[in-house]
């Protein structure tokens, strides 16, 4: 019995070191899921090619805002479109990959549909038009077939507010020998890129004093105000945002259902159903 009280004892005494170690090893814990993640582009390099705009995944909603949600309290959280999000995440770091490992031309494909996802995907549409600008096609069409493209999605993510895709359109149309030479387009984006408050974040530095400022000089005084009240009035216009369709009531049972009898036939040492042999025992 002396022994038991010793042993319970020598317990009770380590138990009370551990509790303290454990408790901070629990905060850490916490700590470390709230922390943001931070992405970075795979693709950074000497070219244009734009960083990760996209933020990390949308976490799942804390126990506070599934309260919050039960009581009707929280409107927005309901509406977040975390499926989009991540299904088009998926396919920008898919597109991404290609790119780095293969080129412009196996990565459009994967560009495109990220594309097309819509809102917050405007780093897909100015890196899959910096990608068509550059491809050349099997035909003289083709290439032109893919500077049309290129122009098409560089615009989209211009008019969306994306800062590289507004420097890009700038250079492209200042420039006689990109074909795309458009002065008052040029000056155009110029003076929107100069607006935009992302342009320090996103772009890539100022444009050339010298090419605005010569652009400005060049171009009838009308052309000018045209400019600098498209530059003044711009609002984003972004692509509408695809949403995923929602899985038929009843899906997620039905796929468990199939599971579960899966898993059965598996245990009961093969198939059920007109023709089975009986299992022996």
């Amino acid at each position: 019995m002396r022994f038991d009280l010793s042993r319970s004892a020598r317990l009770r005494r380590r138990a009370r070191t551990l509790a303290p170690l454990l408790v901070s090893a629990a905060c850490l814990t916490s700590a470390l899921a709230q922390d943001p993640v931070e992405i970075e582009s795979e693709t950074q390099n000497d070219g244009d090619i734009a960083p990760i705009e996209l933020d990390a995944p949308i976490p799942d909603p804390s126990a506070d805002e599934k309260d919050r949600k039960a009581e009707g309290g929280d409107k927005e959280a309901e509406k977040r479109p975390q499926p989009r999000i991540a299904a088009g995440g998926r396919v920008l770091t898919e597109a991404r990959a290609k790119l780095k490992k293969r080129g412009c031309a196996a990565a459009a494909p994967a560009y495109r549909v990220a594309a097309a996802m819509g809102e917050g995907f405007e780093a897909a549409q100015h890196e899959l038009g910096d990608c068509l600008m550059e491809m050349q096609g099997a035909t003289e069409t083709e290439t032109a077939l893919f500077r049309q493209e290129g122009l098409f999605w560089l615009t989209r993510a211009a008019h969306a507010g994306n800062a590289r895709a507004q420097r890009r359109l700038a250079i492209l149309h200042a420039s006689p020998v990109a074909g795309a030479h458009d002065p008052a387009a040029a000056l155009k984006w110029s003076l929107a890129y100069g607006k935009n408050p992302e342009a320090d974040l996103f772009g890539r530095g100022p444009l050339p004093s010298t090419m605005v400022e010569g652009l400005i000089r060049d171009l009838p005084e009308d052309v000018v105000a045209d400019a600098r009240a498209f530059a003044a009035e711009f609002a984003p216009t972004p692509l509408d945002g695809y949403e995923p369709p929602k899985p038929p009531k009843g899906a997620e049972n039905s796929r468990r259902g199939n599971a579960r009898s899966i898993e059965a036939r598996r245990r009961g040492g093969g198939r059920r159903g007109p023709g089975a042999q009986p299992v022996s025992e």
